[in-house]
């Protein structure tokens, strides 16, 4: 097991204030360096401008640019190895149209949450993917929709020792 290395740095990107602020808070405690970011234009920014983040949460339902729109450039840009989580309000087991990495429901248990956040983390540098090829929506707890080699089990979840965060 590994401490959550100083400095892993999520993005946290929702139009609903709260939402955003309780995943980002939510993250920090678990030892995160989360950037809460209101809108895909943000965060659009953040990524061309500022430090690279090791995971971007996304809504799927956003004003302005859409999600859609955020990861095709993401994944057209030199940021393409960023992993991307997906949050959607809306239960569906349709495919995704955009290339992300996992799709999850709102709301989400905070446990499911960071376990899933650790897992895309850790999971490293994604792997090229054809373009147009959809993912599809992970049950509710969700699981990422692509297994890297090396990645851990899903069985593997956060622990604790001494009031530190621990990720398998």
């Amino acid at each position: 097991m590994t401490l959550v290395a100083p400095g892993t740095l999520v993005f946290v990107v929702d139009d609903e204030s709260e939402v955003r602020q309780s995943i980002a808070d939510f993250l920090i405690m678990e030892g995160y360096d989360a950037r809460p970011l209101p809108s895909a234009d943000a965060a659009w920014t953040a990524v061309v401008h500022g430090p690279r983040p090791a995971l971007i949460v996304l809504d799927l339902w956003i004003p302005g640019m859409t999600s859609a729109e955020f990861v095709r450039r993401l994944r057209a840009s030199r940021h393409a190895a960023v992993p991307v989580l997906v949050l959607s309000g809306v239960r569906s087991n349709d495919q995704v149209e955009s290339d992300v990495d996992a799709v999850t429901q709102k709301p989400i248990e905070s446990t499911a949450l960071v376990r899933l956040v650790d897992r895309l983390v850790s999971g490293g540098r994604r792997r090229a993917t054809p373009p147009g090829a959809g993912r599809q929506a992970a049950a509710a707890g969700a699981a990422p929709s692509r297994r890297r080699p090396g990645s851990p089990g899903a069985t593997d979840g956060p622990s604790r020792r001494n009031g530190s965060r621990r990720r398998a």
